[in-house]
């Protein structure tokens, strides 16, 4: 039995019937996500199932196969195929490793279009709705009303850009895998490991994971102008600031608060209300090899590393692998996303819908942008464009 101090209950905002919140049970071979509007059902992805071993060999259970139904009822749909339906779905003779979505928080569209393997459109009536009752597999572990609000947003299964792709062995005791692919769903189903006796098992949501959609409605709906907005700085003295260690490590030159210090020391707003929810912008620049951070939700020590809160991390050059855009502890970003010398909001924001267009690009990384989008204007000057090779 896995160790029960291993699995985690967090719960994202204040639960209430009609409220807007999110909770998360996860550990070992288990993750649930849950973001609920207004009391209803948003989101339910990422939803991860995995069994190790998959088939109990001995004891008690034995004979005991976990996630038997996903396997099962996806070869019943594989062997109803035609040889030519056959050879469009199996992408090839040897099955990953693992599920190609891995652990990433996000799951880009791009990396599996165009969709391969066999279309919804070439196959027959009893072939769709076997196809329906894999898939069901997997909504079946959520309470129906739950999976009704899903579907009333965008269909489980799109009637005509429906993928179904296998890999590896044709037969249970050889390792093999297989997806289940729309425009907004990810069903993956993957058996290779262990001598064939290890499952994961995972649908998620391309745009929508742990309710990312619903974060993105709210910015438009809510934030679309620059309304609510409270100034932290007043572009000449550190009024509302409060140093700790050394004070003069930081001062005000041209409109922007510099930070010199020789050694450690942080800077602490004193709201006159502690923040709740927010978000919080500002235009940052370093120079070759400095470290310094941003922390939230913290509150003010006299000395040493702030010991609540989170810390984003502002390091472009520094020999900390944890570059700008990392949350210390939390989230890692390995390749800076500005550099040293420059000012990181050179480019406007992006417009609405750019963040779906960019999730059907070429390997899109953190500080990609869609080239249509950038208006040449001496504020570039020194911008550096990188291409991918593919589309120069």
């Amino acid at each position: 039995m896995r160790n029960p101090e291993l699995y985690h209950y967090a719960v994202f905002g204040k639960p209430d019937k009609a409220g807007t919140w999110g909770w998360r049970f996860e550990g070992h071979h288990l993750s649930l996500n849950f973001s609920l509007v207004n009391g209803r059902i948003f989101s339910v992805t990422p939803s991860f199932f995995g069994a190790s071993p998959a088939k109990v060999s001995e004891g008690k259970h034995k004979g005991l196969r976990v996630l038997r139904e996903e396997e099962t009822k996806a070869f019943k749909f594989l062997k109803s195929l035609s040889p030519p339906q056959k050879k469009m779905a199996i992408l090839s003779s040897k099955a990953p490793r693992d599920i190609l979505s891995g652990q990433d928080n996000t799951v880009h569209a791009s990396n599996f279009l165009p969709g391969q393997g066999l279309p919804i459109t070439k196959m027959n009536p009893r072939q769709k709705g076997w196809l329906r009752e894999v898939v069901q597999v997997y909504a079946a572990k959520h309470r129906p009303r739950s999976i009704i609000q899903i579907v009333q947003k965008k269909p489980l299964i799109h009637p005509t850009k429906t993928f179904f792709a296998w890999a590896g062995g044709l037969t249970p005791e050889t390792g093999h895998y297989y997806r289940i692919q729309t425009p907004d769903f990810l069903f993956e189903y993957a058996n290779t490991q262990n001598n064939v006796n290890h499952v994961h098992a995972v649908w998620r949501d391309f745009k929508g994971d742990f309710g990312r959609d619903l974060l993105a409605d709210h910015y438009r709906k809510d934030h679309s102008k620059e309304k609510d907005w409270v100034s932290m700085f007043d572009g000449e003295t550190l009024k509302g600031w409060k140093p700790n260690e050394d004070e003069n490590s930081f001062s005000v030159k041209n409109g922007c608060i510099v930070a010199n210090a020789p050694g450690r020391c942080h800077l602490f707003y004193q709201a006159e209300k502690p923040f709740q929810n927010f978000e919080f912008k500002a235009e940052v620049m370093t120079l070759p090899h400095s470290n310094a951070g941003v922390y939230f939700h913290t509150r003010f020590q006299d000395e040493g590393w702030p010991k609540a809160g989170f810390e984003c991390q502002i390091n472009n050059t520094y020999h900390d692998p944890k570059k700008t855009a990392s949350i210390y502890g939390v989230a890692d970003c390995l390749e800076a996303p500005a550099n040293d010398d420059e000012w990181f909001k050179k480019l406007p924001e992006k417009e609405m819908g750019e963040d779906d267009m960019l999730d059907q690009a070429f390997e899109p990384k953190s500080n990609s942008r869609l080239s249509c989008q950038l208006i040449v204007s001496d504020d570039l000057d020194g911008l550096t464009v990188h291409m991918p090779e593919k589309q120069v």
